[in-house]
């Protein structure tokens, strides 16, 4: 029996140029925040043991930490329009606007399509749909064609972002963190949840908001 010898990784990669080719190809596949600070980069080296793994660490936390029950809402554009509270809810299995949010939309050049949808509430409840309408949503930098079903409630959002489009982006989300993340184009696009905003009234900027007050959370909807 031999005992095992041990080599340190830097010598190993300044002698195996194999060794080489496969860190670089790990460190091509792994993703960080452009703002990444000394601490969170050494626990993200220790970590790189996946392709194109999304995590989310305790730096990330909001200023209550974990001490929250807040759901996940986000702000969104469709063309020039700016959608606040938006609901991010991997427990539904729809897309869903409102009818006052659609109404509002100075983005018409999508008719709404008919749709014979009855729709489930969290509580047994039932509603019809409208329709359906595809909009380009643009999520971080990127837009996306996401399906809408609107539907006449009175919802404290102004839409529904549910299962089809989260599967659809690959993207992963903590509402501890009150984060999105997902990969687009090789780089890690990390969306913050909406806390506070600040809205610039231009001549072709218009801003959509929700009856948070007076909303009901007409949420868990399934077909």
């Amino acid at each position: 029996m031999q005992t095992p010898s041990k080599i340190a990784i830097l010598s190993l990669l300044l002698n195996s140029e194999a060794h080489r080719n496969a860190l670089m190809k790990v460190l091509n596949q792994a993703f960080v925040n452009h703002d990444v600070t000394i601490g969170q980069f050494d626990g993200i080296v220790g970590n790189i043991t996946a392709r194109n793994n999304l995590s989310f660490s305790d730096e990330e936390l909001p200023k209550e930490g974990r001490n929250h029950n807040m759901a996940l809402h986000i702000s969104v554009n469709c063309n020039t329009d700016a959608l606040s509270n938006m609901l991010v809810d991997s427990g539904s299995s729809l897309n869903v606007m409102a009818k006052t949010t659609y109404n509002q939309l100075s983005y018409k050049s999508a008719p709404l399509r008919r749709s014979d949808m009855m729709v489930k509430a969290f509580d047994g409840s039932r509603k019809n749909v409208l329709g359906e309408v595809d909009l380009p949503i643009t999520i971080g930098l990127h837009v996306f064609q996401i399906t809408f079903q609107v539907m006449d409630i009175q919802a404290s959002y102004s839409c529904l972002l549910d299962r089809p489009w989260i599967h659809e982006a690959g993207a992963v989300t903590s509402t501890l963190h009150q984060k999105l993340k997902f990969v687009e184009n090789g780089k890690l696009v990390t969306v913050g949840g909406e806390q506070a905003m600040l809205v610039s009234h231009l001549s072709s900027f218009s801003f959509i908001g929700a009856d948070v007050e007076n909303g009901t959370f007409f949420q868990g909807l399934s077909i």
